[in-house]
């Protein structure tokens, strides 16, 4: 008798696991570009999207993480055993691992929010440390104010640094970039030119000097070009807040 209920059971399991939609992966739902370069900006690929239920599967929203990235889908109701794809996109700004993910909802009842998770660790041949925004503290009207980023050469062959543009705000107006005096030194201390070349595996230091004219919130953008194939331009951002001077305020009351 008790063998004769355990192949009922049996027999009946497989027609309750599949009643009902049932949403299923390619790749058990990961999508990994593995490494890649900036000069691949958007990555692109294809999730396969499959109802292996016996009801009509309804794919109610699909919503990436961020921004960066796009994941439209090219049909939102499947028949059992019928299949569709999301075409992704994501935009990559910076070197180092990406993870990002898409969570897909849908009228399954065991998975009604699905999760794609999206992976690719992007190669940098010229790594700005410690981030690539120059941070600005104490700024204040009339008073120099110095930060420092590092920009290493990872790849085998020099890298050069040409052309280099800068763009001051403060308070959202424009300013003379002559505000901000921008310095490289080698690894060794030395100051460098405006044409600067990197070594395969050394560094340069970029040190930005701001004696900012007026208070509000500081904004600056160094655009640079580089002869390396994966990194046409470089950009470093920069910010703070520039107080007012109690000495230059009151000079100018006399």
């Amino acid at each position: 008798m008790k063998k004769l209920l355990l192949l009922l059971i049996l027999a009946i399991f497989p027609a309750i696991t599949l009643a009902g939609p049932k949403i299923e992966f390619s790749n058990n739902g990961k999508l990994d570009w593995g490494d890649v370069k900036l000069n691949q900006n958007p990555l692109k690929g294809t999730v396969t999207v499959k109802n292996v239920g016996d009801e009509e599967l309804v794919i109610q929203n699909v919503k990436p993480s961020c921004g960066c990235t796009t994941a439209p889908i090219q049909k939102d109701r499947l028949q059992p055993g019928e299949s569709t794809t999301i075409d992704v996109q994501l935009k990559i700004s910076h070197g180092g691992p990406v993870n990002k993910s898409i969570r897909v909802a849908s009228n399954d009842p065991n998975k009604p929010n699905s999760v794609v998770s999206l992976h690719a660790n992007v190669l940098e041949m010229l790594k700005v440390t410690p981030s690539s925004t120059l941070r600005f503290r104490n700024l204040e009207v009339g008073k120099e104010s110095k930060s420092k980023v590092s920009i290493e050469n990872k790849d085998k062959v020099p890298i050069k640094l040409s052309d280099i543009k800068l763009e001051v705000k403060i308070a959202n107006e424009e300013i003379e970039a002559s505000n901000m005096i921008v310095t490289f030194f080698d690894d060794d201390g030395n100051k460098l030119g405006n044409d600067v070349s990197i070594k395969p595996g050394r560094k340069v230091d970029l040190i930005a000097t701001v004696t900012p004219q007026a208070s509000g919130y500081f904004r600056a953008k160094i655009t640079m070009n580089t002869d390396h194939p994966d990194h046409k331009e470089l950009k470093i951002s920069g910010y703070g807040n520039v107080k007012k001077s109690p000495v230059f305020n009151s000079s100018q009351g006399n």
